[in-house]
């Protein structure tokens, strides 16, 4: 693998894991305000929190998902693990 290759799959890597931790941070501030909601503390999340986290969501599918293809291309896909079917 040449190193222009190399980078891309190196930078690819980095985004989808920046984009993991963000929709999981996302993910942990829905959790609080429903958390919240039932408890009767709080209005719940809001209408913007939730299309954000959906947002993060996508975009860490889609990076994923070209991750995986970026590998195919070079033939490392061993090395690209399948993104979930299913973002918790």
């Amino acid at each position: 693998m040449d190193a222009s290759t190399a980078e891309e799959l190196n930078t690819l890597e980095a985004a989808a894991a920046t984009a993991s931790r963000a929709r999981k941070i996302a993910h942990d501030k829905l959790v609080r305000a429903f958390r919240a909601q039932l408890e009767g503390v709080g209005p719940g999340p809001s209408e913007a929190q939730l299309r954000s986290f959906a947002r993060l969501a996508m975009a860490e599918r889609a990076l994923q998902k070209e991750l995986r293809c970026a590998g195919e291309r070079i033939g490392a896909a061993e090395c690209m693990p399948a993104a979930p079917d299913v973002v918790q």
